[in-house]
């Protein structure tokens, strides 16, 4: 008898502590405390004890005391969201960091994933393909409740009964969404105005002022380092600049 739910062949039967292991391991959401102990589940005690779709054919056609096996089993999750990914001949792949991924995913190809519990590391995700890419393209965003979040994974195992792969989440982090902006930098006051316009980035829900982080990406990674002025094209405004954390200062008066 197999001790986890991955190990436990579709037509096993499943004990409670099976049951208990598909919790921990994010497959089922626990309705009930699982009693802990290798007694074999029936269809009620399956209902009962976790979050299932009850009217999934193999399941319904059972009778209330019959014993359940594994694929009668499908799990209703309590999340989902929108999984972006790029495609080739041999599947999905990512991208090659977080800073590539944000900026680029909206224009991928999208699929629906489901989850229980918060997204963090370690949450396990269902996902409709088993040919993810974890190597040097294993960036991708998930979309939730108007959330952007960049994640690594690690595979886990193929489900059979919801014909997905469970995919561990090994790192998580927000996507921030960025407005651009054209700007002359650099370390002399007098020439500032002469230098050609670059593209630097700024929080969206910031403005260019005092206090506000430039970043020299759309990610919002890379601060905007090795100047000391700064004049955002628009205002004309010369601001200063701290040179190693890309904070803008106060005015220095001129405008270009």
């Amino acid at each position: 008898m197999a001790s986890t739910w991955a190990a436990t062949e579709s037509n096993e039967t499943v004990s409670f502590n099976n049951l208990q292991n598909a919790v921990n391991t994010g497959y089922f959401q626990a309705l009930a405390t699982i009693p802990a102990s290798n007694e074999q589940v029936t269809k009620a005690d399956a209902s009962s004890l976790v979050s299932i779709d009850t009217a999934f054919a193999s399941y319904a056609a059972k009778a209330s005391n019959q014993l359940v096996v594994k694929s009668n089993l499908r799990p209703i999750f309590q999340f989902s969201g929108t999984f972006y990914h790029n495609i080739d001949s041999k599947g999905w792949f990512g991208w090659s960091s977080s800073s590539n991924a944000c900026p680029n995913y909206s224009g991928a190809s999208s699929a629906t994933v489901n989850w229980n519990g918060s997204l963090t590391s370690g949450t396990v995700v269902f996902i409709p393909n088993c040919t993810l890419d974890l190597g040097s393209v294993g960036f991708y965003v998930i979309v939730y409740a108007g959330v952007a979040y960049w994640l690594t994974f690690s595979y886990q195992y193929f489900d059979a009964t919801t014909n997905t792969c469970a995919y561990s989440v090994t790192s998580i982090g927000t996507c921030v969404s960025s407005t651009s902006y054209q700007a002359k930098y650099g370390s002399d006051l007098s020439t500032i105005c002469s230098q050609s316009e670059q593209t630097v980035y700024i929080i969206s829900s910031g403005a260019f002022t005092t206090g506000t982080t430039v970043y020299s990406d759309a990610a919002l990674t890379i601060p905007l380092s090795g100047n000391i002025y700064i004049s955002e094209t628009l205002s004309g405004t010369i601001w200063n600049i701290n040179s190693s954390t890309g904070v803008i200062g106060t005015s220095t008066g001129n405008i270009c």
